[in-house]
């Protein structure tokens, strides 16, 4: 293979990265309010509360209604 297509192919590798890395903190910035909503089901998910209150279930209902991929994204880069 010619140095050129190798270095060409690089860079086509780096753009798309690049803007598959943008497109993660776009969705990242958006979802930081949503999640925040959330917040009243950590008792609950830690297992210091037997069950969810209502603004916990009223935040998950809104998530789930408006943007399911925030669910996703939360996890992300968390060790």
């Amino acid at each position: 293979m010619e140095p050129k297509y190798v270095t060409g192919g690089i860079l086509v590798l780096i753009l798309l990265v690049g803007s598959v890395m943008s497109d993660i903190e776009k969705d990242r910035e958006k979802c930081g309010n949503q999640l925040v909503g959330l917040a009243t089901c950590l008792p609950y998910v830690g297992g210091n509360a037997k069950a969810p209150t209502l603004d916990c279930c009223d935040g998950l209902k809104e998530v789930l209604k408006n943007s399911k991929e925030c669910l996703c994204i939360s996890g992300e880069g968390q060790e």
